[in-house]
């Protein structure tokens, strides 16, 4: 996938990849949420580097979680200001009216990624991003 790789507001090239992905299989309803936004944000003011921003700017309806409060919304994007959490994951989305299906899920939160996702059982993202960290064995 790296020839696909483009860095618009993503942090490793992943705008590409997703603009890759969806031109393929195409898009269903345009939302994408995102959680672990602010940590990836340059101090957590903006959002300015995330795997959704440049979707946002393109139109699509987005949500994004994070423990730190972030500025500067996109148009289009609700924002949460929540530490999520295996047991409250699922209240804060249907607080804030994250749709049951939707196109991309982005996860990014150092280390409780799984345990969140396994949680989403009843949200049917068509594309999954997870944060893994390579250097640990096994």
């Amino acid at each position: 996938m790296k020839e696909y790789e483009k860095r618009i507001s993503s942090q490793q090239g992943e705008d590409g990849i997703i603009e890759h992905i969806f031109s393929k299989i195409g898009t269903t309803n345009k939302v994408a949420v995102e959680f672990g936004v602010a940590a990836n944000s340059h101090g957590g003011t903006s959002g300015g580097e995330s795997n959704t921003l440049n979707l946002a700017v393109q139109g699509w309806q987005t949500f994004w979680f994070d423990g730190s409060p972030i500025n500067n919304l996109p148009a289009g994007c609700t924002f949460k200001q929540a530490m999520l959490t295996p047991d409250n994951i699922c209240d804060i989305f249907e607080e804030v009216g994250v749709p049951k299906d939707l196109d991309l899920l982005s996860i990014d939160v150092d280390g409780n990624d799984y345990h969140l996702r396994e949680k989403l059982s009843g949200y049917n993202p068509r594309v999954v991003i997870m944060e893994y960290n390579g250097s640990y064995d096994g």
